[in-house]
């Protein structure tokens, strides 16, 4: 008995004062996931598209690190 009453003033405290907030949080939780979703696919978009260029300057950076660290005779 005592188990339903709790169950049931938490159910009418749920609805009065917390059924808002948790709804809102949940929407802008899908949101930002969707938005987070369509971001990496424009960021992926991009790296497909560029990868040449991409890989070019990152093989000129590491040929720049190695050579900081190298000695030319």
């Amino acid at each position: 008995v005592y188990k339903r009453q709790l169950g049931y003033t938490f159910g009418v405290y749920y609805r009065q004062y917390l059924h808002s907030y948790v709804k809102e949080a949940f929407a802008f939780t899908v949101n930002r996931f969707i938005d987070f979703a369509l971001l990496s696919g424009e960021g992926l978009r991009y790296v497909v598209t560029n990868r040449n260029d991409i890989f070019a300057k990152a093989n000129d950076i590491r040929n720049d690190i190695g050579r900081a660290f190298s000695y030319v005779y």
